[in-house]
């Protein structure tokens, strides 16, 4: 049966999703015959973007670990989000600002902002600076969300993991920019605790994820 939604069988779209299990996107794409437009649309088809709590069984206890990998996941999401809702922004300025020859520029810029920069492209990339030559703001947001993600892959121990966040804010502080405005309060709530993560890398819960 094919997915009125997509192009591949159900049964090929199940097999992708059980084949993310201790993998990632890109693996994937290398592994089997799918574009990583056409993985990440069947992610959006088939995860659930919300949890149904009364469906699952009820627990008695949470560790430590389980609490900041809740809380990395959360973290995540919000820088991300974050670039997202300024590119938002910014396209609907420049759609008011710019001459209709220029209009082009601000076209299929959703997904290449949101891989990696070496999971992109040559095409992407080419769109996105297109793009980003249009706005400044959204270049150096671009930049801090790289930053960040970058110190969550590579820091290892929990007290150098955030001192470089620290780093970072005030990096994000000087920048000017507010879209971060929000994450950065919530790092002053959950910071320390999901900082635990880098004490010894056992999940990926704060590399970045195209969802």
């Amino acid at each position: 049966m094919v997915d009125p939604n997509g192009l591949h069988t159900k049964a090929f779209e199940q097999q992708l999703i059980v084949g993310l299990v201790n993998s990632t996107i890109t693996d994937l794409v290398a592994k089997e015959d799918v574009s990583y437009d056409a993985l990440l649309g069947i992610l959006d088809r088939w995860v659930a973007k919300t949890v149904d709590w009364d469906a699952l069984a009820p627990f008695s206890t949470l560790g430590i670990d389980e609490i900041a990998l809740t809380k990395g996941h959360r973290v995540a999401r919000h820088y991300r989000d974050a670039v997202d809702r300024l590119r938002k922004q910014e396209i609907k300025r420049l759609r008011a600002e710019l001459p209709e020859e220029q209009k082009a520029d601000l076209k299929r810029t959703l997904w290449p902002m949101r891989k990696r920069l070496e999971d992109r492209t040559i095409d992407e990339q080419a769109q996105l600076d297109r793009l980003l030559a249009h706005s400044p703001a959204l270049q150096t947001a671009l930049r801090l969300r790289e930053e960040l993600t970058t110190i969550f892959e590579t820091a290892r121990s929990k007290l150098d993991g955030l001192r470089r966040i620290r780093l970072w804010c005030e990096r994000v502080i000087k920048s000017g920019l507010s879209c971060f405005d929000s994450f950065l309060a919530l790092l002053d709530t959950w910071g320390d605790l999901s900082a635990n993560y880098f004490i010894d890398h056992r999940t990926s819960g704060f590399k970045e994820h195209h969802s």
